[in-house]
């Protein structure tokens, strides 16, 4: 039937912009301000959404055989959410999200006692599919969420060993499920438990709904397709488009390519200020530090008004051993954007390394003032007050942090 073709498919890909939301808000409270300016907090697909990987692939998978691919990622700048813990949250905050709306489908499921007959199947088959995207996101491969989740606690060789894998994730993925058919027959005996036995959604009214997709599935998939592209081609401009191809270079860790095509429109461009806000973010994975952080500032000149670029010029500064600059750039940063509390525990961290323990003390004050709830900031105040022999405030500062986790 149309309408369960229809449903499922638009249900498919509300889970994806749900799923990429939670990965966005979850790096803006943990310190990367950048998502917000990059528009990843709107819940707007255009945003969400790469064509090949995020919708072609994954709804033609659909169409074939009814396994629900997980789509494309949000562009997180790492360098800005600090600890190993919360690089784990960040990674691990789609599949969250992709829990709660199984957990809000399986729900409506459960209530609806809809005289329409298509709706109960529909919404089976469409929780069966999230299933199989969740367990298929969660499995420890690059560029899947699961791998992220435990990469940033993985030692630095392994993870230099691991990343030119990160491009060929996905289709490692697609290869694993059309030829190795043991693999998928384990993760559909997995997907059936859960499915059927934990969330309570019979595999005969799922395949049923499966049963109403696939007739109308490569027309509507079809139509879907091309009205987003021409979607995109009349919402977005020449420069958008390039934007967004660099940043998929980025989310790919080819970042020599980027950097490439970021030239040829700065040769034609050069007050594109996302253009030298990305480039600098390439040059700084290619460890090209002295580059990016000229283009950084270049960046700056054009719009001194984003606090996360003044804080990725400091993290750079920090990185080239040139604290007391950083310092300044944090100052920066925390003049646009004062109740970071990440930017004044980063701040503080610097006067530390200076030995200027006072500064970094009453740095750490602020912090505490603007979250009394950071466990980081409590640690790190404790520290401080250790090297100033006030014994008792550290002890007292620790049992603040310990309460708190």
């Amino acid at each position: 039937m149309l309408e369960v073709t229809l449903f499922v498919s638009i249900g498919w890909i509300v889970s994806i912009c749900l799923h990429e939301f939670g990965h966005a808000i979850l790096a803006y409270w943990g310190g990367d301000t950048s998502v917000k300016e990059k528009g990843y907090l709107t819940l707007n697909p255009f945003k969400y959404i790469e064509p090949g990987y995020s919708l072609i692939l994954p709804l033609l998978f659909l169409m074939m055989g009814g396994v629900g691919l997980p789509g494309t990622a949000v562009y997180i700048n790492h360098q800005n959410l600090g600890s190993r813990w919360r690089q784990s949250v960040v990674a691990a905050a789609g599949p969250i999200a992709s829990i709660l709306t199984i957990l809000a489908l399986a729900g409506i499921f459960r209530v609806v006692n809809s005289p329409v007959s298509w709706v109960q199947p529909a919404l089976a088959f469409l929780i069966w599919l999230q299933v199989w995207g969740l367990l298929i996101n969660l499995l420890p491969i690059p560029s899947l969420d699961g791998f992220g989740m435990i990469e940033p606690f993985l030692s630095r060789r392994i993870r230099s060993y691991v990343k030119p894998f990160y491009q060929y994730g996905f289709f490692g993925i697609l290869l694993l499920l059309l030829v190795v058919q043991p693999f998928r027959d384990f993760l559909n005996i997995v997907v059936t438990i859960i499915a059927q036995q934990v969330l309570g959604i019979p595999a005969a009214t799922a395949m049923n709904g499966y049963g109403s997709f696939k007739p109308w599935a490569l027309p509507v998939i079809l139509g879907i397709i091309v009205i987003f592209a021409i979607s995109r081609k009349f919402m977005q401009s020449p420069v958008e488009t390039l934007i967004e191809k660099s940043e998929q270079l980025i989310k790919q860790q080819r970042y020599a390519e980027a950097v490439s095509l970021l030239n040829r429109d700065l040769g034609q461009n050069p007050h594109n200020f996302d253009a030298w806000w990305l480039k600098g973010t390439a040059l700084c994975h290619l460890n090209c530090y002295n580059d990016a952080l000229d283009c950084y500032q270049i960046a700056l000149k054009i719009n001194p008004g984003v606090a996360s670029l003044w804080q990725n010029s400091g993290l750079l500064l920090s990185a080239m051993d040139r604290p007391e600059k950083a310092i300044d750039m944090y100052n920066r940063a925390l003049e646009i954007d004062p109740d970071d509390v990440q930017l004044w525990i980063s701040k503080a961290i610097l006067w530390a390394e200076l030995g200027r323990f006072p500064k970094a003390l009453a740095t750490i004050d602020r912090a505490v003032e603007v979250n009394p709830r950071s466990v980081e900031a409590w640690y790190q105040r404790a520290c401080y007050e250790s090297h100033l022999r006030d014994y008792e405030s550290a002890l007292m500062s620790l049992k603040q942090a310990i309460e708190l986790n």
